[in-house]
This record gives C-alpha cells, structure tokens and sequence, in this order.
C-alpha cells in the first residue's frame, strides 16, 4: 500500500516546471490512510445475516490547509461545529470532505471483497 500511497501523493503534489515556488499553495487534494477508522455506525448499511463494517485503505479528500477549501468550509464548520463532513468517526477525518476511496490488495487478494469494502465506505458517504 505504501507504494500506492506514494504514487497518489506524486500526482497531487505535482509542480509544473515553470511554476514559481514563492506562489506554491499546498495541494487541494490530500491521500489519507483510513484503514484502521470506524465508518460511522448508523451510516452501515443493515442485514440480518450479515456484518458490513467494511473499510477502504485511503481516501482522496480535500484539504483543509489549501486556502480555497479552508475558505469555503470554514463558515460552515463555525455555523454547523457538530455537522459530519465524511462517514468517518476520526475526530479530524469527519470534519474533511472525502473526493474518493481507494481499496487496495496484496497480489492475490480477494475482488469480490475489496469491491464490498470499496461499496460499504462509498455507500456510507453518500448515505452522510
């Protein structure tokens, strides 16, 4: 996975060669780890038979120190302070919206189940 990771934090933090360093901003986008964060309980979806507190390994999501996000989220954390951003219970991670998940398997790793891990985190946060 860390190799994934690195190749998601390459493209976002990509600077055009002829770029300006003193201009940088911090990327807009950012690649969490949220394989160890509960999805919020009353976002899971329900079955008799079955257990569906799956996780995604990472998640693309906005930035809060990129000053167009800050900005525009700002006025709505300060109106809304308990308002849950993304399907995550982290303290940090549910106040920042998420773009998207990304599941990721060892060679041989099981299809079927990264597409429902996959499926229960994308399904939760639309649920939010």
């Amino acid at each position: 996975m860390t190799g994934v990771t690195s190749v998601l934090k390459s493209a976002i933090e990509y600077i055009e060669p002829d770029s300006d360093l003193d201009d940088y901003e911090p990327p807009m986008l950012n690649v969490q780890s949220v394989q160890t964060q509960a999805i919020s309980s009353s976002l899971l979806p329900t079955h008799t038979s079955t257990s569906f507190a799956k996780k995604a390994d990472l998640a693309l999501a906005f930035s809060l120190s990129h000053p167009e996000v800050f900005h525009a989220l700002e006025p709505i954390q300060t109106q809304y302070p308990d308002l849950c951003l993304s399907q995550m219970e982290d303290a940090y991670t549910m106040r920042v919206p998420p773009v998207a998940g990304v599941e990721v398997k060892e060679r041989g790793g099981s299809y079927n189940e990264a597409t429902v891990q996959l499926g229960v985190w994308c399904a939760a946060g639309w649920r939010n």
